[in-house]
């Protein structure tokens, strides 16, 4: 690509592991030419390669493709290998079957970075789900951070310093790694700016998807291990009741304000507030009238229950 040194540069991260074996040649040729299709002309692709013995790195080399080929202990270290070799003031990871959603998405996500200053961008993501559902567009909202994953992370596109100051990604995760990331930066008060334009297609079936208990055990470790940061007394029981009931306590929601960046202050505080009444709404009073009881429940507390 032609070199623009007022531009700064995004490094595109793809890890991959034999791609012969698992029968991903063309969805990566596909990832690797939506790349170079691109409009902006600072953008380096790195491969990370597990140490493929397929005739994987033979693709690489005749696709004229800079990568690394070692062996590695999963997703997440190799993710961190493409963050120490980036060159590029921003990074993006797009997996071998994902592919940028448009020519110009990366020219119109600097453009907003370079307007903002933010830390962090992120927008929407066209999803491809197994058949016989169709792909649709997803949009995303960061204010719901403290109970679930609120991002796509193929259409996030981050400042390298940013997560190098974090510590990058935490490895003895399998699934969760990236959503512990975007907790981490949050409360690290980075600011987060999104874009009206789908940044990513982004297919599922990968791990998270396939290891659904898995993930959610891991999605409830990033909530204990952030949030007993700032109220020792919580508990990984109480991370697992956040993740299912969207709740906080008024402690926690204090101090996890107080944690953000200040544009980021009012949505979270919209979001806390709409789950609260969503759940007042569920539990606040309940009254369900059959042939076989009477029942009345206050804040999901039964109070009167009359068997017949």
């Amino acid at each position: 690509m032609n070199k623009n040194n007022s531009l700064p540069r995004v490094t595109v991260v793809t890890v991959i592991l034999n791609l012969i074996k698992n029968q991903r040649v063309e969805l990566f040729q596909r990832c690797v030419q939506s790349i170079r299709n691109q409009t902006y002309p600072e953008i380096e692709h790195l491969i990370i390669d597990g140490k493929s013995d397929d005739g994987t790195i033979r693709l690489l080399e005749e696709l004229n493709l800079s990568f690394i080929s070692e062996k590695d202990s999963g997703i997440y270290d190799a993710m961190n290998k493409g963050i120490s070799k980036a060159t590029g003031k921003y990074i993006i990871f797009i997996n071998s079957d994902d592919a940028f959603y448009s020519p110009n998405v990366v020219e119109k996500a600097v453009q907003k970075l370079m307007e903002t200053d933010a830390d962090v961008l992120f927008g929407k993501a066209l999803i491809t789900p197994n058949k016989p559902k169709r792909p649709f567009i997803k949009e995303y909202d960061v204010s719901g951070f403290y109970y679930h994953m609120p991002l796509c992370h193929q259409s996030v596109i981050c400042k390298v310093d940013a997560l190098k100051e974090i510590g990058m990604f935490d490895t003895s995760y399998k699934i969760a790694a990236d959503y512990k990331s975007i907790y981490q930066l949050l409360l690290a008060g980075k600011s987060f700016v999104s874009i009206n334009e789908a940044i990513a297609n982004f297919s599922i079936g990968g791990i998270s998807t396939r290891f659904l208990q898995k993930a959610k055990e891991e999605s409830a470790r990033v909530i204990y291990e952030n949030l007993s940061l700032l109220d020792p007394s919580f508990s990984t029981k109480q991370a697992k009741r956040l993740a299912e009931t969207h709740l906080l306590s008024l402690r926690l929601y204090r101090e996890i304000k107080k944690c953000l960046h200040p544009k980021l202050q009012n949505r979270f505080s919209k979001n806390v507030l709409r789950s609260f009444l969503f759940g007042m709404r569920k539990s606040l009073i309940i009254f369900r009238l059959n042939r076989r009881s009477s029942l009345i429940k206050i804040l999901g507390i039964t109070i009167y229950e009359r068997k017949k």
